[in-house]
């Protein structure tokens, strides 16, 4: 949905001049910025938080006794939190993408291209690891510790942060208290907030 409808947002403003018309009004490159992504996400809340909050409430309409109410109050907040953090760092790179060109088929090209090389990017070296911890254990262990040690490759996700998917994943796993991070959460975190601050200077 990002993909679809973000990289038109700024280029067609740009090829069609239209941000003139903006600016005749009194409006801040900040609100422009602003109303953009609002855009952007209502769409996402409509796919994402809006059904999770109903999913949460029915579940709750459904418990047979009040008490559900006090051990799971805290999920909305973290349905929110979980949102927020695919919302914002997802919209604020595909903005940025739209506002290098006037192309708005070049954004999306740009937009697919980073999510799909990144977890091509993320296989292939925990793959690569994988193979390196096998040939250097090759001789010394079994067949089911080789085995292991290829899957312990790729839980230790040394290379998730190549990976869009993998390190919002990681993110949110966080968020539900799900112990399912792969590589160091730090990591995503610091990757996240450092895309986050580049598209905010690029954008404005």
């Amino acid at each position: 949905v990002i993909g679809m409808i973000a990289p038109k947002l700024i280029s067609r403003d740009m090829k069609n001049r239209a941000f003139l018309l903006y600016y005749s009004r009194p409006i801040s490159p900040w609100q422009y910025v602003l109303g953009k992504c609002a855009i952007v996400w209502a769409f996402l809340a409509g796919l994402t938080t809006l059904p999770a909050l109903m999913l949460s409430l029915l579940g709750l309409s459904l418990s047979p006794d009040i008490s559900v109410f006090f051990v799971t109050w805290q999920l909305p907040f973290k349905i929110l939190l979980a949102s927020v953090i695919l919302c914002v760092p997802t919209t604020l790179f595909a903005l940025t993408l739209s506002s290098l060109t006037r192309e708005s088929r070049l954004a999306s090209f740009g937009w697919f291209a980073v999510w799909i090389m990144g977890s091509i990017a993320y296989t292939i070296m925990t793959i690569v690891e994988g193979i390196i911890r096998l040939q250097e254990q090759q001789n010394a262990v079994s067949n089911d510790q080789q085995a292991m040690a290829f899957v312990e490759a790729g839980l230790a996700g040394r290379w998730a942060w190549l990976s869009p998917m993998q390190t919002l994943e990681n993110m949110q796993s966080w968020v539900f208290g799900i112990d399912k991070q792969i590589g160091s959460l730090n990591v995503s975190f610091l990757m996240v907030s450092l895309i986050c601050v580049g598209c905010l200077i690029i954008l404005r």
